[in-house]
């Protein structure tokens, strides 16, 4: 699990973090962020929105732009104010949490839509935060997730085999601007299981393939991603009595 040093860690490296992800050639501009959000409801005027580990703020903003209410829950302080500050509405609230103790501040059914873009392979153990989703989910919600694929992490990452889960370092960012950034690789059995045994239901999952957009903007990207899945793409609902 991430301790405190983590946070910091974080907070220091938000600016090269911030850069690469709002690089328009990067993977969350030409292939995640286009891929969650065709997983996101269409209207989502006035929703109750949460978006968690908001990270650049990107969903935040994208859900507040379709009428959205929205409660932004970051680790770190420093995404937190950026996200704060591109936003600049009423209809946010931001608050600093770390998802291993929970989200205590929500209410139970009080979402409608969870996003968990790009966040949980940072967190050793899923149950708890799963309990937590499906504790603030209304019961006709949805949780829309994007994590690390199983099989990429182990084509890109320095990982003795498939089954060689652990906790890794690896290096983002463009050269002179790299930045470490650690994460938990798992196998696919290891990804779905804990989502299996929880309350929650899968709706489904997607590997989507690079578009004619990222093609345009990244072709190196683009044929990595026509050969390999880059993320893992789950829709989850509430299992109900």
């Amino acid at each position: 699990m991430h301790n405190k040093e983590d946070h910091v860690h974080y907070n220091q490296i938000s600016s090269l973090y911030l850069r690469h992800v709002e690089n328009p050639e990067s993977w969350n501009n030409i292939y995640e962020r286009p891929s969650l959000t065709a997983l996101l409801p269409e209207d989502l005027t006035n929703l109750d929105v949460l978006d968690v580990g908001c990270g650049a703020g990107y969903y935040s903003v994208y859900a507040l732009k379709k009428g959205a209410r929205v409660t932004a829950v970051d680790k770190s302080t420093a995404m937190l104010e950026h996200t704060r500050q591109i936003c600049d509405t009423e209809e946010l609230v931001t608050i600093q949490v770390d998802l291993d103790e929970g989200l205590p501040m929500l209410t139970d059914a009080s979402q409608d839509v969870i996003i968990a873009s790009l966040v949980l392979h940072y967190l050793e153990d899923w149950q708890p935060v799963l309990k937590e989703f499906h504790r603030v989910l209304r019961p006709d919600g949805v949780t829309v997730i994007s994590t690390h694929h199983p099989l990429g992490d182990y084509l890109a990452l320095p990982k003795n085999g498939y089954f060689d889960s652990k906790l890794l370092t690896d290096y983002w960012g463009k050269k002179g601007h790299e930045f470490p950034v650690t994460f938990f690789t798992r196998t696919l059995a290891e990804l779905l299981n804990p989502i299996l045994s929880s309350e929650l239901k899968l709706i489904s999952i997607h590997e989507p393939q690079a578009d004619e957009n990222c093609r345009r903007l990244n072709p190196e990207a683009y044929k990595t991603l026509s050969k390999r899945p880059g993320f893992l793409f789950l829709t989850l609902g509430k299992k109900l009595p």
